[in-house]
């Protein structure tokens, strides 16, 4: 007897739909029972929201309202890990998919995408200005090293140059004792 596998009839876009946005209300609960202590809630939520975003683009691809539910969960659940980098790349696309100057979008939504630019802005430049605080660190830390090295150096050649003072004082002594101890 064969087992035959039953061929599944493929997800409708009602049921993925809904499917979004149940994996999007899911990651909304991890993330604040995160915020009470549960350990792996963040992580969690990344990963619903992450596979929101999966559905949303692969099935809902001319569904922009809920692959911009998808995305902008995906960029807040990014910035609750302290991910800045990832919810910058989840707030560009959500502003590709839903940009705040769509006409179709109520102007609460609207407003909502614009306060969600300056967001984007204000990561990107966060995000600058840690990479140059960082590279100044990286620079001091070079500049100390090499300051360090520098006296390390200054003070291995100042005690050389005190043990050949030394060699030549005993050699000086050694000699005058042998001198005088031949006499």
């Amino acid at each position: 007897q064969q087992h035959r596998r039953e061929q599944r009839p493929a997800m409708t876009l009602a049921q993925a739909a809904w499917l979004t946005q149940l994996m999007v209300s899911r990651s909304r609960t991890f993330s604040a029972l995160s915020q009470q202590g549960w350990v792996r809630s963040a992580r969690r939520a990344l990963q619903d929201a992450q596979y929101a975003v999966q559905l949303s683009e692969s099935i809902l691809a001319d569904d922009a309202r809920g692959r911009a539910v998808a995305w902008e969960r995906l960029a807040e659940t990014h910035e609750a890990v302290r991910d800045i980098e990832g919810a910058i790349l989840a707030y560009e696309q959500l502003l590709r998919v839903e940009p705040s100057f769509d006409p179709r979008l109520s102007p609460a939504v609207s407003a909502k995408r614009g306060v969600q630019e300056l967001v984007l802005i204000s990561h990107r430049r966060g995000l600058e200005n840690a990479v140059e605080v960082r590279e100044g660190l990286l620079q001091a830390e070079q500049a100390s090293r090499e300051s360090i090295t520098r006296r390390a150096l200054q003070d291995v050649e100042r005690l050389r140059n005190l043990v050949d003072q030394d060699i030549g004082t005993l050699e000086r002594v050694a000699e005058e004792r042998g001198l005088k101890a031949g006499s």
